[in-house]
């Protein structure tokens, strides 16, 4: 099988694994050897100054929405951003990364277009093949994820099967 950045995973309905149960994760950078990605509708609200140290009082206080990105280093910062300039394309409109002066910038800017993600999620490509073939994963193909992520913000995709039923409309499987 082939695994692409853009590629939309969503957990089967049978996976029975506690942290990755009902996920749908965007694959954003691979190599040869390595595929990472992050978890989509997992959305958490909470004060920034709980996950970062030396920020102004504005925004420690500030309930910026960022995702639970994976179990793979949880403390880290993640962006993805719809139509961002800069960082690392992982499709056409969608970009990993970019210049940002400061961490305050970046929970400054639109938690729409650009979403921020503690912690990724990583397999050898190889383990990631193996347990597709073991059907604990369905691979959809995307062309856009304006529309995936539209669906995300509406709580359209809180289970693998209203996951399933929205990609199989918006997604080449």
């Amino acid at each position: 099988m082939q695994i692409d950045t853009g590629d939309i995973f969503v957990a089967s309905p049978e996976m029975n694994d506690r942290y990755f149960n009902n996920a749908v994760i965007l694959i954003a950078a691979m190599d040869n050897n390595t595929v990472a990605g992050f978890i989509l509708n997992r959305p958490t609200t909470m004060p920034a100054g709980e996950l970062f140290d030396n920020l102004d009082d504005y925004y420690k206080r500030l309930r910026r929405r960022m995702f639970v990105g994976g179990p793979v280093d949880e403390t880290s910062l993640h962006l993805v951003a719809l139509g961002h300039s800069g960082g690392k394309e992982i499709i056409p409109g969608l970009r990993m990364g970019g210049r940002w002066n400061t961490i305050e910038e970046m929970l400054s800017s639109d938690e729409y277009e650009n979403r921020l993600f503690l912690g990724y999620c990583g397999w050898t490509v190889e383990q990631l093949r193996g347990e597709i073939s073991n059907g604990n994963w369905l691979v959809f193909k995307s062309d856009s994820m304006t529309e995936i992520f539209n669906e995300i913000d509406n709580g359209n995709m809180p289970t693998s099967q209203s996951a399933i039923a929205i990609l199989n409309e918006f997604t080449n499987t």
